[in-house]
């Protein structure tokens, strides 16, 4: 919605407060949201000037703390949060009624100043784009074959790369074709074999490393970081249900 009159600084018939509502709704058959998930709305102005409220659930987490999440969470990073509660700026976010914590919720948004010229709303639902993953520091152990549950990784179970799920890391680079490497499709059958495989395609160059071994009928995806760029794996993430045919360069933001 634009004003018809963006002069008009009173409440006249040309001015309408621009209201939108967001729906929350899990995947059928989901029963809850899924630990790590990030869910995100993107608030455009009328002057053009984004704000994007995200929540990444918890677990333990219902449909409900999800949308109370976006709103005000202790992050810092709900609507409330980034753009002041009601009283202190031109928008309210109200939280629909709902009859259960995992049924459809709703985010009411409203511009209550009428002339500000309406606003646009951008969602992304539950995307697994995990921001600043804490890779595991790879450890050794007694015996000197180590395992993965051994490393405790951070374990991403719904990555998705067609849906634009996506990770990045702190302080490091994106993927690309020069700091990217994966294997050639064969899935390695332990987790000493797949460390292995890293450490030689690790040359202070390649940062990360992808391959995936297949452990009681499923995949398991491990991407291997080179954080220090000295030619050694220093972490692991296990990103469940993936294999290099379903990762690449790109997933890495």
């Amino acid at each position: 919605m634009t004003n018809d009159n963006p002069t008009d600084l009173t409440d006249g018939p040309d001015d309408v407060a621009q209201t939108a509502e967001i729906t929350l709704e899990l995947e059928a058959g989901v029963g809850a949201p899924t630990e790590d998930e990030m869910y995100s709305i993107t608030l455009t102005r009328a002057n053009g000037l984004p704000v994007t409220a995200t929540y990444t659930a918890q677990a333990g987490d219902d449909l409900d703390d999800v949308a109370n999440g976006l709103i005000t969470n202790g992050a810092g990073t709900g609507l409330n949060d980034l753009i002041g509660t009601a009283g202190t700026n031109e928008f309210t976010f109200v939280l629909g009624a709902s009859t259960g914590v995992n049924d459809l919720q709703t985010i009411e948004i409203t511009d209550v100043i009428a002339e500000d010229g309406g606003f646009t709303i951008t969602t992304l639902q539950g995307s697994a784009g995990i921001t600043s993953v804490s890779f595991s520091s790879l450890l050794s152990t007694a015996d000197g074959t180590p395992t993965l549950d051994e490393q405790d990784p951070d374990i991403i179970t719904d990555f998705m790369s067609g849906d634009g799920d996506s990770i990045s890391f702190t302080d490091l680079l994106a993927g690309s074709g020069t700091n990217y490497a994966e294997d050639d499709g064969t899935q390695v059958t332990t987790f000493q074999e797949a460390l292995d495989a890293a450490n030689t395609a690790m040359n202070q160059v390649v940062t990360y490393y992808f391959t995936s071994a297949n452990v009681a009928g499923e995949d398991i995806g491990m991407l291997f970081v080179d954080a220090n760029a000295d030619g050694d794996a220093d972490g692991v993430v296990q990103l469940t249900g993936v294999t290099s045919a379903d990762f690449s360069a790109t997933d890495i933001m």
